[in-house]
C-alpha cells in the first residue's frame, strides 16, 4: 500500500495543490512516488500494489505508474490523514484478498539502497507471519531532528532485529531530540508499517472507533470497482495519523531496526542533503553560481541562481513565487504557507 497523499507544504513553493510533493521530480527527474513504486514492485509485482491518494491526483498516479491497475487506486475526496487511508486500504484488501499482510509505504520518502530495503521488508513480513503483531520500521536516530517521531525499543527480542516497542516520542524539543540521538538507543519512526489487515482494523476499532466505524460502514456497502470515497463521508471522520491513533496505545507494537539509508525529504534542508553538496557545501536543482558563499541550496529549474557573500541560505523559485530562508528555518515554511492561504491563495 502506497500512501500518496499530502501536499508537502514544507516544500513550498515547488510543492502545491496541483503539484504535490510525492509527484515532484526531485531525484534526477524521477518523482519520489515513482521511486517508491520502483523499489517495491520487484518484491510484490505491480498487481499487488494499492495506492491511496487524493481524488484530484489519480491522474498523476496513472501517468507515473501506469502498470498499477486503476481498480487499485483508492481515491479520497478529501484527505483525513493516515489512519483513515490505512483503514480504507485494509478493508479493500480484505474484500479482494482475504486477511492479507499489508506493507504500508509513504510515497514521498527517499531510500537507498533498494536491495537492503527489500531485505528489511522480507524480514518484517516473516515477523508478522510468525507473531501477528503490528510492525513498524525504525531508522537509527543520527541527529537531533525535532520534526520526527522517535521509538524506544524494549530489551526483549523474538526475532533478529525485531523488538517490542517500549514507547513512542512524538516530535520532541531540541534538547530531548539531542539526548535521544546521542544515546544510540532511539530510532526514527519512518512511517513504514507491516501488519495483517485484520489486526490493524481490530486495533483501530479498539482505540479509535470514531474513525473505524464510519469507514467500515462505507466500505461494507461500496462495490469492489475503483473506490472514490466522497468528501461527505470523510468529513465525518476525525483527522489522525496511524501512529497516534493506534500504535502509541497498542500493546502489540514491534519495531524492526532498518539497515538502509532513509530521508523523509521533509523540508528544503533535507532535500539539500539528499542532492549532495559541492565543494562549497552548495546544492541545486538548476544552475548554481556562488562567490564567497557556502552551504546554500538553490531550486530554480531551467534557470540560474547566484549567491554572493552569504551562508546557509535556501532560495526556491517556482511558478511566480520566490522563497528565501535560512536552512535551519526550513521547518517553518509550513507555517508561512498557512499565513498565505487567505491573502495569497492563488500561489498555493
Amino acid at each position: 500500500m502506497i500512501l500518496a497523499g499530502g501536499d508537502g507544504t514544507r516544500l513550498w513553493p515547488l510543492a502545491r495543490r496541483r503539484s504535490p510533493k510525492p509527484f515532484l521530480p526531485l531525484q534526477g527527474g524521477a518523482s519520489l512516488f515513482r521511486g517508491t513504486f520502483d523499489r517495491i514492485a520487484p518484491l510484490v509485482g505491480a498487481s499487488r500494489i494499492v495506492v491511496v491518494t487524493n481524488a484530484r491526483d489519480v491522474s498523476l498516479v496513472r501517468a507515473q505508474a501506469p502498470r498499477i491497475p486503476r481498480s487499485q487506486i483508492l481515491a479520497e475526496g478529501t484527505g483525513r490523514d493516515t489512519a483513515t487511508s490505512i483503514a480504507l486500504a485494509a478493508h479493500w484488501l480484505r474484500r479482494k484478498y482475504g486477511d492479507a499482510i499489508m506493507i504500508v509505504l509513504p510515497a514521498d520518502h527517499a531510500i537507498r539502497p533498494a536491495p537492503a530495503f527489500r531485505a528489511a521488508l522480507r524480514r518484517g513480513v516473516a515477523a508478522v507471519r510468525r507473531t501477528g503483531r503490528l510492525l513498524t520500521i525504525g531508522v537509527p536516530a543520527s541527529s537531533p531532528e525535532t520534526g520526527f517521531g522517535y521509538i524506544l525499543p524494549a530489551g526483549n527480542s523474538e526475532l533478529r532485529g525485531v523488538r517490542d516497542v517500549r514507547k513512542f516520542v512524538e516530535k520532541p524539543g531540541f534538547r530531548s531530540a539531542r539526548r535521544m540521538a546521542r544515546s544510540g538507543r532511539y530510532l526514527w519512526n519512518c512511517g513504514i508499517f507491516i501488519w495483517k489487515a485484520s489486526t490493524i482494523l481490530e486495533e483501530l476499532a479498539r482505540h479509535r472507533p470514531d474513525i473505524a466505524v464510519p469507514i467500515e460502514s462505507w466500505a461494507r456497502r461500496a462495490p469492489l470497482a475503483p473506490w472514490t470515497v466522497p468528501s461527505s463521508v470523510l468529513e465525518t471522520v476525525p483527522r489522525a495519523p496511524i501512529d497516534r491513533a493506534v500504535l502509541e496505545h497498542s500493546r502489540i507494537a514491534s519495531v524492526l531496526r532498518a539497515t538502509f539509508g532513509w530521508s523523509d525529504v521533509g523540508n528544503w534542508d533535507a532535500l539539500a542533503t539528499l542532492l549532495g553538496a559541492d565543494d562549497k557545501g552548495g546544492a541545486s536543482i538548476g544552475k548554481l553560481v556562488t562567490r564567497d558563499a557556502r552551504r546554500c541550496l538553490a531550486v530554480n529549474e531551467g534557470g540560474v541562481t547566484v549567491f554572493v557573500g552569504v551562508e546557509d541560505l535556501v532560495a526556491v523559485y517556482s511558478q511566480g513565487a520566490l522563497l528565501v530562508c535560512k536552512r535551519d528555518a526550513a521547518q517553518k515554511v509550513r507555517q508561512v504557507v498557512r499565513d498565505l492561504r487567505r491573502p495569497f491563495r492563488m500561489w498555493l
